[in-house]
């Protein structure tokens, strides 16, 4: 999903697979918490649904809604134990995990095809910034 373009003000579902790689539970008082972005807008805090045992792995999922101006967002999350301290990935479990998305709000009067001249396959691509190849 990383890098997925999508239009303004259009809703999302981000889910990560995360492994419990410690030595205790992750009980129902463990969060999925807000850390920081750039206007994607979704609850903060989202309480885990179920213990995730060390070794087990969960999905956890977080609606979003796109800003409406057009640019590259990112949102970034981190894990909150029951005695609100932090963690997220790597070896040292300081790394916050996130979701980023681009937003183009275009509009495109066509939709090149093989058969579609040179230049107006140019001007699409310009119009949406990525390069769409049909068959």
């Amino acid at each position: 999903m990383d890098g997925i373009i999508l239009n303004g003000e259009t809703k999302f579902t981000k889910t990560w697979r995360l492994k419990n790689s410690g030595q205790t539970n992750w009980t129902t008082e463990y969060a999925l918490v807000f850390v920081s972005d750039n206007a994607v807008d979704s609850k903060a805090v989202i309480e885990l649904p179920t213990i995730v045992k060390p070794g087990d792995v969960i999905d956890l999922s977080v609606e979003f809604t796109t800003p409406s101006k057009d640019g590259e967002y990112t949102s970034y999350w981190v894990l909150r134990n029951k005695d609100g301290k932090s963690f997220g990935l790597g070896d040292k479990s300081d790394r916050s995990f996130w979701v980023m998305i681009n937003i183009a709000n275009y509009t495109a009067d066509i939709v090149p095809s093989e058969n579609t001249p040179w230049i107006l396959q140019q001007k699409f691509v310009k119009q949406i910034g990525r390069v769409i190849t049909t068959k």
